[in-house]
């Protein structure tokens, strides 16, 4: 069985799907960052693949997540894995699904819960 390994450095557009990331009064409305992972595509053209992306805010607090997308799913899952300063006590889970990919870069749909 042959397979192929893709690997991505892409910025992730956040949707409006999530109440904690959305508002004015959001704690981390002006967090930016990145994701990074991998995919791997097997003989059968299914594709899994995971990774991790971490946000920062103007006042320099970070929080991380873990993302994941099974082999031929068409959504993904995230959880929060950890944050410093106001996102140290953070927690939530959800989904995610790309909406647009030039193969360099994704833009992303977010859905689920955080707690701050």
């Amino acid at each position: 069985m042959k397979s192929s390994i893709a690997r991505f450095l892409g910025v992730v557009v956040v949707g409006l799907a999530l109440e904690c990331w959305a508002g004015a009064n959001a704690k981390d409305q002006l967090a930016a960052g990145e994701c990074n992972g991998a995919f791997l595509t097997t003989s059968d053209g299914k594709a899994r693949g995971s990774g991790y992306c971490l946000r920062k805010d103007k006042d320099g607090d970070t929080y991380s997540l873990e993302w994941a997308m099974a082999a031929g799913a068409d959504k993904g899952s995230w959880k929060v894995t950890g944050g410093t300063g106001k996102f140290a006590k953070s927690s939530g889970s959800g989904w995610w699904q790309n909406a647009a990919d030039s193969g360099r870069m994704f833009a992303t749909k977010w859905g689920g819960n955080c707690n701050w």
